[in-house]
């Protein structure tokens, strides 16, 4: 929309409407052509110049950071949870797996593509692989703690008579009770 009066037709000028001068007009005097400038123009026959890289393309927005809070969450809860004072009796050793397991997948989906919060990404990894140490050496734990409780007495030597003293029904080995002190034995 135009405000004030209207162009007079007869008036001299570029006129409302009409096509105005072309790109070279800045650089060339009234009287001269563009290929006087150095500009070429094609040849007959021959098509236009094509132009060296296509228009870029906008970017596609960056995907959103839910599956490094998510790998962020699961990888605390798998360092967290096994620690807490509740009563997880038989269960407490392999909750951080399920958990770690979950959050270091979902670290890796984070951390792959065009995502936003790869940094939260990669302290979700440390919290899963932490979680995963900490059910491996609770497993290993109790593993080693099973196997030194199932051996016989008598393997253990003088422990078992030190530990069920001299009037229990298990027989000792002689060597065990000399490493004792027993003074009957000499």
């Amino acid at each position: 929309m135009t405000y004030g009066l209207p162009p007079d037709p007869n008036a001299p000028g570029p006129q409302p409407g009409a096509a105005g001068p072309g790109p070279d007009a800045a650089h060339s005097s009234p009287g001269q052509a563009p290929a006087q400038l150095g500009y070429s123009t094609p040849a007959e026959g021959y098509p236009p110049p094509h132009q060296q890289w296509p228009p870029s393309q906008p970017m596609p927005p960056l995907k959103g950071p839910v599956p490094a809070v998510a790998a962020l969450v699961f990888g605390l809860l798998g360092c967290v949870i096994p620690l807490l004072p509740i009563n997880l009796d038989q269960v407490r050793l392999y909750t951080p797996f399920p958990s770690a397991v979950a959050g270091l997948s979902l670290a890796i989906v984070g951390l792959v593509g065009r995502r936003r919060g790869k940094a939260v990404a990669v302290v979700g990894a440390i919290l899963a692989v932490i979680a995963l140490a900490l059910g491996t050496i609770m497993v290993g734990n109790t593993v080693i703690d099973e196997s030194t409780h199932t051996s016989a007495p008598a393997a253990r030597g003088y422990e078992t008579a030190i530990r069920t003293g001299p009037n229990s029904p298990v027989r000792t080995w002689p060597a065990a009770t000399a490493v004792v002190g027993d003074a009957s034995s000499r």
